[in-house]
């Protein structure tokens, strides 16, 4: 089993897809209707306006991404800040450390550094 594709519902899914973009360095484009697919490995995260998803605006509801890749912590801290987003490291019991992003609607990504696997070639 697998995830191949996150729907987010967004009152400004154009910020969050630049945010992603610019930030975190997650590929993606526009799709039409103020939509925007963006691409985390093998799984789609689809960003698109509350209103096509009906969802009301003002509806609560906080989405969580953990997301394993080969980060800069120092440089996405730095551009997070600069957009006026929140991002701190965090260590959670004895595991590595992870940088903790809210994007512009407040909403919490994870980013925990890869390890390669030895006797793997990247």
């Amino acid at each position: 089993m697998r995830v191949t594709k996150i729907d987010i519902a967004s009152n400004r899914p154009a910020e969050l897809a630049a945010f992603y973009q610019d930030v975190l360095g997650i590929p993606g484009s526009p799709t039409g209707n103020d939509c925007h697919l963006l691409r985390l490995g093998d799984t789609e995260l689809f960003l698109c306006p509350r209103s096509l998803a009906g969802v009301a605006a003002d509806a609560a509801g906080v989405h969580q991404l953990n997301v394993a890749g080969r980060w800069d912590f120092d440089a996405i801290r730095s551009a997070a800040r600069q957009r006026g987003c929140k991002a701190e490291l965090a260590t959670f019991g004895s595991g590595p450390p992870r940088l903790c992003v809210w994007d512009p609607e407040g909403n919490p990504v994870v980013l925990l550094e890869e390890v390669r696997q030895e006797g793997t070639h990247e």
